[in-house]
């Protein structure tokens, strides 16, 4: 092989895929990174309703091209807590198990990876469920972006707030 070619690839991120089986189903996982990332602790995507591996993979590649071990999976499209035999009964009943499922999922795929801490960056309902994770093993989780967050804020609180911020600065310009 050329030496410049050989070197060129030495500066790319590797690409590699694994698979794990949980009680919700199988797990696709996607890791981009170099060997020697400066920052032993990853970031993991957590991805939004209806992305995948795939669509997140240039964002992740960015984040990789920064020296950052980046990693997302999917979710299992089965019968939520089948089978996770996690104890729950301390969320409230309003929490969607879905979620908790999710939650669980991220959790399984963070200790099978070996992973004691991660940085998350948390798309639309992976926000919910890196939340929900976050609260089972905070220990787990060095910081956590919440980005277009879904289902954090009900309408009724979120609409209350900003009529609150605009009466108070109508107020102001009395």
């Amino acid at each position: 092989m050329n030496e410049s070619i050989k070197n060129n690839q030495e500066l790319l991120p590797k690409e590699h895929y694994s698979k794990i089986e949980t009680p919700s189903g199988q797990i696709n996982i996607l890791e981009i990174s170099f060997e020697n990332a400066p920052d032993d602790v990853p970031v993991v995507f957590s991805p939004g309703y209806g992305e995948t591996p795939n669509t997140l993979k240039k964002s992740m590649r960015e984040l990789a091209n920064l020296k950052h071990r980046t990693m997302t999976f999917n979710h299992p499209q089965k019968e939520p807590l089948k089978k996770h035999g996690q104890e729950i009964s301390n969320f409230p009943e309003t929490t969607y198990k879905y979620e908790i499922d999710k939650a669980l999922n991220l959790l399984t795929v963070l200790e099978a990876k070996g992973i004691s801490q991660t940085d998350i960056i948390a798309h639309s309902e992976g926000a919910i469920y890196s939340i929900i994770a976050a609260s089972i093993e905070p220990s787990k989780f060095r910081n956590i972006i919440l980005y277009g967050g879904s289902g954090l804020v009900e309408m009724k609180d979120f609409l209350s707030r900003i009529w609150s911020i605009m009466q108070d600065s109508l107020r102001q310009v009395i």
